[in-house]
């Protein structure tokens, strides 16, 4: 498989994401091949998007670094947010490769942490969400978190767990506390039900 290739499934599966997040997307990201290949090699295929409910902007950024330096992520995040100040906009950055642990601590420590994601493009070769095997995953609402608890008398924290690190969490972007709702189908047609506490 060819990079353009590779990077066209990256994309696809980022707009897929976007979408199951909420957020609009314009005609304009949805691209045939051959119209992301112009832009693949005119190096302009950032995405910027509005959720559909909250109207928060989320840019897309795909690293064109073939390495990554410290030197390189730092410049990109100060570029990012040189442009973007508002406290609504939030970026997911894609890298070319798994970033060591000297960036994700730089990224962790930044005065703008809550406002990156990092993904590489390994782990965005294929949507999770698509297998057969993957359940539902349902981000519940406050008042039928609360409704849940009492239901069965525990706090939240007596849920099992379901770790932020986690790459459905990560899809979704599930927020730490939350309670997230698993819908499990059988092959007796019969759905299995799971409550999970995203820590």
């Amino acid at each position: 498989m060819n990079d353009t290739n590779r990077i066209y499934k990256v994309y696809s599966n980022v707009i897929e994401m976007l979408k199951d997040r909420g957020y609009k997307i314009e005609k304009k990201y949805k691209l045939t091949y051959d119209k992301f290949k112009k832009k693949y090699y005119e190096q302009d295929y950032n995405i910027f998007v509005t959720h559909k409910k909250t109207k928060n902007i989320i840019g897309v950024y795909f690293s064109t670094y073939t390495k990554n330096k410290l030197q390189n992520i730092k410049q990109l995040v100060c570029d990012i947010f040189s442009n973007h100040i508002e406290q609504s906009f939030s970026t997911i950055i894609v890298l070319n490769k798994k970033p060591n642990n000297i960036i994700l601590k730089y990224i962790n420590q930044s005065e703008y942490k809550h406002q990156i994601e990092v993904f590489w493009t390994d782990i965005l070769q294929i949507n999770i969400t698509k297998h057969t095997l993957q359940p539902i995953f349902k981000l519940l609402n406050e008042s039928d978190t609360t409704k849940l608890l009492e239901s069965y008398n525990i706090k939240v924290h007596q849920l099992p767990k379901l770790s932020i690190q986690d790459p459905i969490c990560k899809y979704y972007k599930f927020p730490r506390l939350s309670v997230i709702k698993i819908i499990r189908k059988n092959s007796d047609s019969i759905n299995s039900e799971y409550y999970r506490y995203v820590s």
